[in-house]
């Protein structure tokens, strides 16, 4: 198979979903700010380009490792409890978000990785991850560094356990923890 496969995958199933989202975002901010309309289409966004890859990587006959372990519920449920004890009700949300953020880069990385080498589905999939994650707010550099260091380590660590409900996990501790320090949010 040739390269264009894969990256026309890539570009409608991952990249025009994000600038899609981007652009909508700020469009719609000229108008100005409103937070809860922002994060809906963003997730949106994240949404579709979930169905989108889940929708090609079961028309190519490939399997999605969907399949939760016990132990990754047990703590899918203290991430989601720890979240909401440092965030409030907004560590519900955050976790939600945390696990369609999940979602969407380990899909598009499990598709593209059935075709391309791993440095070229990190090179793909972070960058675009990390810098939706770079809006106007304090300690954007840290911000990109950490959020492109994670999504390098959970695109690494479900290859060798491919399970989307402990990253999600593990990616909403983390997240949280950023949160509470304000890194990840101001």
């Amino acid at each position: 198979m040739g390269i264009m496969q894969p990256i026309s995958l890539w570009l409608l199933m991952y990249a025009l979903p994000a600038f899609v989202t981007g652009g909508i975002v700020q469009f719609s901010s000229r108008y100005g700010s409103n937070p809860t309309r922002d994060a809906l289409i963003i997730h949106a966004g994240l949404v579709t380009s979930i169905f989108a890859s889940q929708y090609a990587i079961k028309t190519l006959g490939l399997a999605f490792p969907w399949q939760p372990q016990l132990l990754s519920l047990i703590i899918c449920a203290a991430s989601i409890l720890f979240a909401m004890r440092m965030l409030g009700l907004f560590g519900m949300w955050y976790s939600l978000s945390a696990f369609l953020q999940q979602l969407t880069i380990l899909s598009v990385s499990f598709l593209l990785r059935s075709f391309l080498s791993l440095p070229v589905v990190l090179f793909l999939v972070v960058p675009i991850f990390s810098l939706g994650h770079a809006q106007n707010v304090a300690h954007r550099r840290i911000r990109v560094i950490l959020i492109s260091l994670w999504g390098v380590a959970s695109i690494l660590l479900f290859r060798v356990l491919p399970d989307v409900y402990l990253l999600a996990s593990l990616h909403t501790l983390l997240g949280t923890i950023g949160i509470r320090r304000s890194i990840v949010y101001p």
